[in-house]
């Protein structure tokens, strides 16, 4: 399902003050869900630091949104910082972020709507933290199939074995079990 382009310019675009201490970089992701509410993924350190390191190791996602009265909130979801998140909304407008944690593991979290998007758990890890697999690259998700067949569908890189120049790529389905 395709939105439509935003239309009319925004009256007010600050969202929030953030000290550049904490690390904040640009590689973030954001998304509109069905009632048109703006959406953004932060990863941010918790307090001050070198203002020019990468905050990916030491910080977590925080979740901004402007709700339909136009204001905005901020929550930290005590989930810890990674490379390259996406956010991605189902039918029911519960969030899905998803992203290369520092390991290696592709993490599935979510947070249903009707909490405001507070109660962030992680639905799913791939590869099995035991299986010595690991993802080198940035994960492109369907949005489609997440709301048309309740799916997760992500496409990823493995990295390479031990003494090989290729590695897998993968697709891997995740059926939307969260309710």
């Amino acid at each position: 399902m395709r939105r439509a382009p935003i239309t009319k310019p925004a009256t007010k675009a600050k969202v929030t003050s953030i000290s550049p201490a904490l690390g904040a970089i640009n590689s973030q992701a954001q998304n509109v869900d069905s009632h048109g509410r703006i959406h953004v993924i932060l990863n941010r350190r918790l307090s001050d630091g070198d203002p020019y390191s990468y905050a990916s190791s030491s910080g977590f996602h925080y979740h901004y949104f402007r709700d339909l009265s136009g204001s905005w909130h901020e929550s930290n979801t005590g989930i810890a910082g990674g490379q390259r998140p996406k956010l991605l909304f189902d039918t029911d407008d519960n969030a899905y972020l998803v992203y290369v944690d520092k390991s290696g593991l592709l993490k599935f979290f979510v947070a249903k709507a009707s909490s405001t998007w507070t109660d962030w758990k992680q639905a799913y890890s791939y590869p099995s933290s035991s299986s010595g697999e690991r993802v080198c690259s940035e994960t492109v998700l369907d949005p489609d199939a997440l709301i048309e067949r309740d799916t997760l569908s992500a496409q990823l890189q493995l990295c390479a074995p031990a003494g090989a120049n290729v590695s897998e790529l993968r697709v891997i389905d995740v059926v939307r079990s969260y309710q």
